[in-house]
């Protein structure tokens, strides 16, 4: 059994190899004047523009229903004083409930004093009420922490996980388990690939591991609920692909095979 541990194992594993997205991490740093986490490019390169990935939390380019691609979260405030401002001028103590507007009232380079620039790297697929972000002082870094801020309090940014690629490749197994959208299943069958219910009855998904010979103890631990155990496992005689979660609240497992 090979325990893929990244999100650039398993997309190649289910046949995404090409650089798509060579171009654009080069297009992104020379525009932008910033580098990209080596991890981050790594993933990038080959997602960008994957179908399997079209209603993940992850900005890849083409999406369903749209086409998003990270960018700065001081454009985000940029945007919102242009949008806003009238609105602000007229009525300033009204303003003051807005979490932007004390931007507005502080020159940029003053921002940090408020909030630290994030690269804005995805968002819950569909609702948009969380944000996920990699502050931009750390994408030096080959590895940098995930930070997300929620809706309630778009400006306040609090620290998620402690690497992207543990982010990534949490967002990449659960985009294939298809517990809201089945995205990934229906672009896996066109590709030759079938999915299967490995979960018989009654039987734990404890039993099922065990019975498709996985060591429990080399599975994935969730990046913020360490009593959750991501799945992600490839037979290597078979090229069988099992992908499942376990969690005192839900217990998946899938095997995914090329027919």
């Amino acid at each position: 059994m090979t325990y893929s541990k990244t999100a650039v194992d398993l997309l190649k594993a289910l046949g995404w190899t090409e650089p798509t997205g060579r171009t654009w991490i080069e297009e992104f740093q020379k525009d932008n004047q910033a580098a990209l986490p080596q991890e981050y490019q790594d993933f990038m390169s080959i997602a960008y523009n994957c179908e399997l990935l079209g209603t993940s939390s992850l900005w890849i380019g083409k999406k369903v229903g749209q086409n998003l691609t990270p960018y700065f979260f001081y454009e985000t405030i940029e945007e919102m004083i242009q949008d806003y401002r009238e609105d602000w001028e007229e009525d300033p103590i009204s303003a003051q409930e807005d979490a932007f507007y004390s931007f507005y009232q502080l020159p940029q380079e003053q921002w940090p004093q408020k909030s630290e620039d994030y690269l804005q790297i995805g968002s819950d697929y569909g609702a948009g009420i969380i944000t996920f972000g990699i502050k931009k002082q750390d994408l030096t870094q080959a590895d940098p922490p995930v930070y997300f801020c929620h809706e309630e309090a778009p400006t306040t940014w609090n620290r998620l996980c402690d690497t992207v690629s543990q982010f990534l490749y949490e967002e990449v197994v659960l985009a294939l388990l298809c517990s809201e959208y089945e995205t990934a299943q229906r672009v896996l069958k066109r590709n030759g690939w079938q999915y299967l219910d490995c979960l018989e009855g009654n039987e734990s998904v404890q039993q099922a591991l065990e019975k498709k010979g996985i060591d429990v103890g080399q599975l994935h631990p969730a990046a913020y609920n360490h009593e959750e155990r991501w799945i992600c496992v490839q037979n290597s005689d078979t090229q069988q692909i099992y992908v499942g979660r376990v969690s005192k609240h839900s217990n998946i497992l899938y095997e995914i095979s090329h027919t």
